[in-house]
């Protein structure tokens, strides 16, 4: 009788680890290499922030993905926020940011090279890549002009127009291109955002990449690098008001 029940018990724990499995499934999406391509390339050319958490540790960096490569050459993860180093060999989870998305792979560090004078790492393929509908600080397009002041590296003043924000950073473009000196990996210890007269977030970016537009401006994106409180209250409120115009 004993028997029975403990093969009972555990034919009712294999029945919930199954249903458990089933019902997971069903929320994440999987893909196969030709979706992964398209979503690695993705992310790479959209510039899309990436968490990147080492196995086995509660470290998390923030990067962006570039050169989206293939099964043979791997991605390359851009410079690490904080910049810290990776290994060769270590094991990594990338998660990264959609508009309706998180998505996220596992995968480890093949070579360790350097761009602009930062390290980078290239990781191997993924051979599972993950989609859920979790949403997490996805970017908040801008509308009206919402004016933006950084200091660069030599103390100028640069002018520019917000084109979208999120809890991590910010995108925006240049008014006068001509007297931009903004280089990827620029750390500034001032950047402004007048969302209004009574509501301006100040503190220190991380410029992340800078682009020239087909008509012959510049954009560029930033990150933020550890915002007071206060400062992210005042986000936080001028986000959850973007939602709900």
């Amino acid at each position: 009788m004993d028997g029975e029940i403990k093969s009972g018990l555990a034919m009712t724990e294999r029945a919930r680890e199954m249903f458990s499995v089933i019902r997971q499934a069903k929320q994440r999406a999987v893909f196969n290499q030709n979706q992964i391509r398209e979503q690695i390339k993705h992310l790479c050319e959209n510039h899309t922030l990436v968490d990147v958490s080492l196995s086995g540790t509660r470290t998390t960096y923030t990067s962006y993905l570039f050169d989206s490569g293939n099964e043979r050459n791997g991605v390359w993860l851009d410079a690490l926020v904080p910049r810290e180093a990776l290994t060769l060999g270590d094991s990594v989870k990338v998660r990264a940011q959609s508009p309706e998305r998180k998505i996220s792979f596992a995968t480890s560090v093949a070579e360790i090279g350097v761009r602009d004078s930062l390290t980078c790492y290239r990781l191997k393929w993924p051979k599972i890549l993950t989609q859920t509908p979790e949403r997490a600080h996805p970017r908040q397009p801008v509308s009206g002009e919402v004016a933006v002041l950084l200091l660069d590296m030599s103390a100028t003043v640069i002018h520019a127009l917000l084109q979208d924000v999120s809890l991590g950073g910010i995108a925006a473009k240049v008014i006068r291109p001509s007297q931009v000196d903004l280089h990827r990996g620029d750390q500034l210890a001032s950047c402004t955002i007048r969302f209004s007269e009574d509501s301006i977030l100040q503190g220190r970016v991380q410029i992340r990449h800078v682009k020239q537009t087909d008509d012959c401006g510049v954009t560029f994106g930033a990150q933020f690098l550890g915002l007071s409180d206060h400062h992210h209250r005042i986000l936080d409120a001028y986000i959850a008001g973007c939602q709900t115009t």
